[in-house]
């Protein structure tokens, strides 16, 4: 019997390789996002303090950013918190002997090992606790040392203007990759860059503070005293800013809350993080995916399975015959669907292993697949849940029939035959949802990177300038704009002091009574010419008064202010600086947000941290080795770092990619499975109605007629699944385009494109079953009739 299980099993074990596969992925992604920082043998005692700011309008924006001081502060005045540790994260160069390479830095404070669990290779948790020391990751250890022990080694890291000798005093493994802390180089809180500058300043909210609490202290003791903290601490703050900002702050405008660290991730309310958070709603998402090409495939199974013993219809009268019971029957179908759906596990895991790197670029993770053992006894229960639902059906209707029914070969399908029918209608369903997201999620993502910016944004190369000290910039942007403009294939260079389009700078500004958000923006004089931002009124930088008396705004700003004639205003928070000219509006952000007001100052050039060089789309390669080597002329110290305006911006939109890419691997996954249930279904019907087309064949029938006959059945179940799927892809969809400030509108064509596929897909692959049994002689079919 065993064998014989055995046999059926390995008929269709390709094919469950597909839901095991799903499962294993599937499982190790949600695993992965839920299950961040939980490494941590402290992880139910450490809090991330973070800041809640209320402006007078009402909006709320939670900052994981605080000030340097709070750290030493809190653990002042609060006898429940045991350790803090802080941190900031900082871009620098890093040297050893020939080598040198920009890298990013953490500063972190002593404690960091004792409150948090990264596995030390080599040295201990004291490491941090002299300023002279560093610890760095094994893969650095590799990049800088190859095979040479690194401990004691040193390393210099420039920090301001000079190079500072750092010794290696520990070597961390590879950190978990469901971690929200990740490092490559680990130093001394103190010693990051212009440290004494904020070490007791409360007016600047900087750095990460983590705090570590005292064994059974509940988080919520802390809450109710953090108001007296922030009078304590924070007032000469919030005067301040109430004079400079326009803040009419209430008494809880600031305020200060804890987040557990299991919720850093997931938790995309509190901006400012280390790293980009998760998504809760996309690993949602993902999992709903998954549950639906999952249910698509235990339908196609179900249906297999229907097919496959619609061929062994005598056997199981014989069996009847020959006294098995109905029990034993349906052990017999049970165990093959057991069977067959452990083996699957076991082919699944291997393409798994194939499709982990297709599947890391759809999510975009970094994945690793652990058999351990919580790992396998999931997939284990898992397959045996899905072998006992998708061989219950099979099991309870086939064992049932009477054995003069089976030794005929005929079935009556009764209520089988509509429950099958509803089955391939989920099944279409499905596929019809993934298909109308992919297209809805393919345009969206077109429009965001197609739609009009408000500048040109082709052929702009930006070069990081933030390494050089500040004595250094000057001559950096200076020198290096007069030797580039030179070159007729350097178009234009202009500098400013953030990244345009990266980290945006707002101020609050009184409008109306009200307080309104403005984006300002310290640039070079050439600027707005070089990026290709129009004006509408007045005129661009062009004088040096420009420097303290002028500002240039954008005309979203004319309209909140409600004026006519902008040029001349002047804006108090701007130091009353003249309005000398009004740019058309821009996208600054993406395009998931309105254009804000935005201002214009002129800022100093050794502010400047970023240099734009528009270049001819000619040889880009010879231009991009040009200015290479004169940055290397002017920093031989510094390594040249640049990327492309464009490719900034469009890396704004990497999760509405992932959406995209997901929903496309939905849609085909489901697609794929459902004509695999269609098949078995197709090969079912055929099996059972070969008679009925010999006679329709001996009476005339041609075969477009067959083909016809039986295709209208899938026409019918195509009609009722788009029916019933369109509203909720409507709605669904829907919601997720309004997330957008700027969308599409909901393709309708959508709808029409979906029937069509699905329409298509179903007639290439019924016709195989129906061709094969119209073109059969019908004389083989009536043989014994």
């Amino acid at each position: 019997m065993l064998k014989n299980y055995l046999v059926v099993a390995l008929r269709h074990l390709w094919r469950q390789k597909v839901y095991s596969c799903i499962c294993i992925l599937t499982f190790r992604y949600i695993h992965n996002e839920w299950t961040y920082d939980i490494f941590h043998e402290n992880r139910d005692r450490i809090y991330r303090i973070y800041e809640v700011r209320k402006n007078p309008n009402g909006g709320i924006r939670n900052s994981a950013r605080v000030p340097t001081p709070l750290a030493s502060a809190l653990k002042r005045d609060f006898p429940e918190i045991d350790k803090v540790v802080r941190f900031r994260e900082e871009k620098s160069v890093v040297k050893y002997k020939e080598k040198m390479f920009v890298e990013n830095m953490l500063f972190a404070g002593p404690d960091v090992f004792e409150v948090f669990s990264f596995s030390l290779l080599n040295g201990d948790k004291t490491a941090l606790h002299n300023r002279a020391s560093i610890v760095i990751s094994q893969r650095m250890a590799h990049k800088y040392f190859d095979r040479e022990n690194p401990i004691d080694k040193t390393l210099a890291v420039r920090i301001n203007a000079d190079y500072i000798d750092f010794v290696v005093k520990g070597v961390v493994s590879e950190i978990p990759e469901n971690s929200s802390l990740k490092f490559d180089f680990l130093l001394p809180f103190e010693m990051q860059p212009n440290y004494e500058r904020y070490a007791d300043l409360w007016g600047s909210s900087r750095v990460i503070s983590y705090v570590l609490l005292l064994e059974n202290v509940d988080p919520l003791q802390l809450i109710p005293k953090f108001p007296e903290f922030i009078l304590k601490y924070y007032q000469s703050t919030i005067q301040k800013y109430q004079e400079y900002d326009a803040l009419a702050l209430s008494d809880d405008a600031l305020q200060l809350d804890l987040q557990p660290l299991y919720d850093v991730h997931l938790n995309s309310d509190v901006l400012g993080g280390l790293l980009p958070t998760g998504d809760r709603i996309f690993s949602f998402v993902v999992l709903g995916i998954a549950l639906g090409v999952l249910l698509v495939a235990c339908i196609n199974f179900a249906n297999i399975s229907m097919a496959l013993a619609s061929t062994r219809i005598k056997e199981i009268g014989v069996r009847k015959v020959m006294g098995a019971e109905r029990l034993q029957l349906m052990q017999q179908f049970w165990g093959e669907a057991l069977l067959l759906s452990l083996i699957g596990l076991f082919v699944g895991i291997a393409f798994s292993e194939l499709a982990l790197p297709l599947f890391n670029s759809v999510t975009n993770k970094e994945l690793v697949l652990d058999y351990g053992s919580e790992v396998m006894a999931y997939l284990v229960v898992l397959s045996i849940l899905i072998g006992i639902i998708a061989g219950s059906y099979p099991s309870i209707v086939l064992s049932g029939y009477s054995p003069i029914h089976t030794l005929k070969g005929s079935l009556k399908s009764g209520g089988s035959n509509f429950f099958r029918k509803a089955l391939i209608t989920i099944q279409f369903s499905v596929s019809i949802f993934f298909i109308i997201f992919a297209i809805v999620t393919f345009k969206q993502i077109d429009y965001l990177k197609t739609k009009d910016r408000g500048f040109q944004d082709e052929q702009v190369v930006v070069i990081d300038a933030s390494q050089p000290d500040k004595e250094q910039r000057l001559d950096v942007y200076t020198v290096y704009k007069s030797e580039l403009s030179r070159y007729p294939s350097v178009l234009g260079i202009t500098a400013s002091f953030v990244h345009f389009g990266g980290l945006i700078w707002t101020t609050n500004v009184k409008c109306k009574g009200s307080v309104i958000a403005v984006q300002f923006f310290d640039v070079a004089p050439n600027f707005i010419e070089t990026l290709g931002i129009e004006l509408s009124e007045g005129r661009g930088f062009i004088r040096d008064s420009d420097l303290h008396g002028s500002i240039i705004v954008n005309e979203a700003l004319v309209r909140e202010f409600g004026w006519t004639s902008p040029i001349g205003k002047m804006l108090p928070e701007f130091r009353n600086r003249q309005i000398v000219g009004v740019v058309r509006d821009f996208h600054s952000r993406s395009l998931h947000h309105q254009i804000e007001p935005a201002v214009f100052e002129l800022g100093r050039p050794d502010q400047y941290q970023y240099i734009y060089v528009r270049i001819s789309p000619v040889e880009i390669q010879h231009t991009l080795n040009l200015l290479k080597k004169k940055w290397t002329d002017l920093n031989p110290y510094i390594p040249f770092q640049f990327s492309f305006l464009d490719q900034d911006l469009d890396s704004q939109y990497r999760a509405e990619e992932r959406w995209g890419r997901i929903s496309r691997s939905g849609s085909i996954f489901s697609i794929f499975i459902a004509c695999i249930g269609i098949f078995s279904l197709a090969a079912l019907a055929m099996n059972k109605r070969i008679k009925e087309i010999g006679i329709r064949r001996v009476l005339g029938a041609s075969i477009s007629d067959i083909v016809f006959l039986f295709f209208r059945g899938y026409v019918k179940l195509i009609v009722v699944a788009n029916l019933c799927v369109w509203p909720i892809a409507y709605y669904a969809v829907g919601q997720w385009l309004n997330d957008f400030a700027y969308h599409i509108s909901f393709p309708i064509w959508a709808f029409a494109v979906s029937g069509f596929l699905t329409f298509c897909v179903t007639l290439l692959t019924v016709s195989y079953h129906v061709l094969k049994a119209a073109r059969s002689n019908p004389v083989d079919a009536l043989r014994y009739e």
